[in-house]
């Protein structure tokens, strides 16, 4: 009983509050912000207001500024630049074989007119390929600088008021009371598989050039499609996941959902939550229903050209 009077006291008093900001504080904001004892009576619900909105906000902001650098900030591949040299250095062995096959043809077979056109056709891949890979690191990162970039404009146009609590009206008010717990939870989900893109991107420098070298050799063309689909759908989720808070932060122009903007952030979320958990989905779904039939014959036209 004591800790239901203790509750029902606070209750009283955050409406208390609420309410002298809805009807003082607001008139208020377009004044001087400096308090004197003459304003005392003015001045003391907006500092209590502002001490009750940083007290609500305050578990919100470490999530809030690791879910905002995961959105914009470009992913660090630096570290796995070793690692990248060793796989350009194995897969230049298979330059040579392939040059060697080529002139081969050319020089040995020129008068066979299909073995030419193959053999000019394993070549042209070939040097696509090295320049392609030799260079995979650098367009690597100037696609994820392009990333973050548009990232970063997106995000200049979202209020950033959108992702935190406040006292605007009674019923997001009391909305927010019931669904803060629910937030906090859902921001940590979003913070948690936002973490898990990065590192699967920051990643994604060893697998880039694996890709790009069996997009190239037909019979492992589909698994290096496969792989740069897979690297781009998360590179550019994040762009996809701001244009939602975009949306969402604009709906809270519109009167009917002002009144329930902890409802919007929440769902906002989810739906963020959603979009990484379809990515993961494609992903998943791609690797399994890849084209056998393609395979097989790419294989058979591909061992066809090295017989």
């Amino acid at each position: 009983m004591k800790h239901l009077t203790k509750f029902l006291i606070l209750v009283i008093f955050a409406l208390v509050t609420f309410t002298l900001n809805t009807e003082e504080v607001q008139a208020s904001n377009h004044t001087n912000t400096t308090c004197s004892l003459t304003d005392l009576p003015n001045c003391l619900p907006q500092a209590i207001n502002n001490y009750y909105l940083q007290f609500l906000n305050a578990p919100l902001q470490p999530l809030l500024t690791i879910i905002r650098t995961f959105l914009t900030a470009q992913v660090n591949t630096s570290i796995f630049i070793r690692i990248h040299a060793i796989v350009k250095y194995i897969l230049s062995f298979f330059y040579i074989f392939s040059i060697i096959y080529s002139g081969y043809i050319l020089l040995f077979q020129s008068s066979n007119p299909i073995r030419r056109n193959q053999a000019k056709e394993i070549l042209k891949d070939t040097l696509i390929m090295i320049v392609l890979i030799q260079g995979s690191f650098y367009i690597y990162n100037l696609i994820l600088n392009l990333s973050s970039i548009m990232n970063q404009a997106l995000l200049t146009q979202i209020d950033p008021q959108f992702f935190l609590l406040t006292t605007d009206n009674i019923v997001n008010f009391t909305l927010q009371m019931f669904f803060s717990f629910t937030y906090v939870i859902i921001l940590f989900i979003t913070m948690f598989l936002l973490a898990l893109r990065y590192m699967l991107v920051s990643f994604g420098v060893i697998f880039f050039p694996l890709a790009l070298f069996c997009y190239f050799i037909p019979p492992l063309k589909s698994y290096g499609k496969f792989l740069l689909e897979v690297l781009f759908v998360f590179i550019f989720i994040t762009f996809i996941d701001l244009l939602i808070i975009l949306s969402c932060s604009l709906l809270l122009t519109i009167p009917i959902f002002t009144n329930f903007k902890i409802i919007v952030m929440i769902n906002c979320f989810l739906l963020i939550i959603y979009t990484l958990y379809l990515a993961v989905k494609f992903a998943l779904s791609r690797s399994v229903s890849s084209n056998l039939k393609e395979d097989i014959s790419g294989a058979v036209k591909y061992l066809g050209m090295i017989a």
